[in-house]
């Protein structure tokens, strides 16, 4: 595969084009490629047609409904659901379609400048365009003889189709160098504190304000760690000084400070903690970090009390900002209902891991007081 700067994604960030000529066996590569993998990875499968194709049949509703006049066409039961259109698909409905996904085997674009594995033809045509300039980024040929075909140029590895394992390592190897962006930690101390009545982020505990004590907690994890602030909310505070991301959208919980680090330091991942968790410790950091599948829009913890996720422990992988923006522009500010309808990693709660809220003063209070879960204050 030729080296440079990634070309620009058509449908998912980590995308394969399988491609080749009419009748070199596209679909059937992909088909058992896809039953092979299926267990491991939710894959997409986008087919390319160059001609006119039928989804529906005759005499059902929605054939019915197309053929009266509907532009769109959205049907859904508990275990699938299709759409369909009139007219092209734009840019942003077929990203939004696959996002979700761990990664897309798109079959066809073979001139495109998707990174590809190629089969060949018994005429060899592909290998004509490959000399030709006019197939570039990729990764192997696939064909029938056992032997490597000559002329094919000898950098690019050529691999017998029946050899299923050696295709899908080329697409693993591909997809493991592309999996992890950047992942830096966002402490969200950015909230006004009215149920505590006083800026939680400056609580101490252990003899320290509890933004400091996080962070602290954090830094041998990760090169960048940030706290996630309102402007000037700790002029002349003991946490001035630490590195910070303002609040750039307007105030809507823990989904501003998100948002805020996410669009001003576009492309990375974010391991997200809340500044009122006082009893998580160094453990249940790595054990995040461990399970993290970098593959899911996020990876979270389950709360051990109601299953529901706990959006203020999390790591949200830098493809999940789409899905943010999007639900943030439809007045859905709960970051919770964001990992509910997303493709997410839920890791149980273990004794490790304890995420209780300190919220109220009483709460607080009772901990320094040596409370059930005394952390020394």
């Amino acid at each position: 595969m030729s080296k440079g700067t990634r070309p620009r994604y058509l449908y998912h960030p980590r995308e394969v084009a399988i491609c080749g000529y009419s009748n070199s066996g596209k679909t059937t590569l992909i088909c058992k490629l896809l039953a092979r993998m299926e267990e491991q990875w939710q894959v997409a499968y986008v087919k390319h047609d160059a001609h006119r194709f039928e989804m529906d049949r005759p005499g059902k509703d929605t054939w019915n409904a197309w053929q009266s006049g509907a532009h769109s066409i959205l049907i859904e039961d508990p275990q699938h659901g299709a759409w369909q259109q009139k007219g092209d698909l734009s840019l942003f409905q077929k990203r939004a379609l696959v996002v979700d996904h761990d990664f897309a085997l798109v079959e066809g674009h073979k001139k495109s400048a998707l990174p590809k594995i190629c089969i060949l033809d018994e005429s060899g045509k592909i290998l004509e365009d490959l000399m030709n300039g006019d197939i570039s980024q990729v990764m192997a040929f696939v064909g029938t003889h056992d032997e490597r075909p000559m002329g094919l140029p000898h950098e690019l590895p050529y691999i017998q189709r029946d050899n299923l394992e050696a295709v899908q390592e080329i697409i693993e190897d591909y997809l493991e160098q592309t999996s992890k962006s950047k992942l830096s930690a966002l402490i969200l101390t950015g909230g006004r504190s009215q149920r505590m009545g006083s800026d939680k982020a400056l609580l101490k505990y252990e003899g320290k304000e509890q933004g400091l004590r996080t962070y602290e907690m954090l830094k041998p994890h990760f090169d960048d760690v940030y706290l996630s602030s309102r402007s000037q909310q700790w002029q002349g505070s003991s946490l001035e000084e630490l590195p910070q991301i303002n609040d750039s959208f307007p105030s809507s919980g823990p989904m501003t400070g998100i948002l805020s680090a996410m669009t001003q330091k576009p492309g990375r991942s974010w391991f997200v903690i809340a500044c009122d968790l006082p009893l998580v410790n160094a453990e249940a950091i790595s054990k995040l970090l461990r399970e993290r599948n970098p593959y899911r829009l996020a990876t979270y913890v389950e709360s051990s009390s109601d299953g529901l996720p706990e959006p203020l422990f999390a790591i949200y992988e830098s493809r999940i900002y789409g899905r943010l923006l999007e639900a943030y522009s439809q007045g859905l500010h709960c970051p919770r209902k964001v990992l509910l309808h997303s493709s997410c990693l839920a890791i149980s709660a273990s004794d490790t891991v304890d995420l209780k809220n300190i919220n109220y003063r009483n709460e607080y209070l009772e901990l320094q007081q040596g409370g059930p879960r005394h952390v020394g204050i």
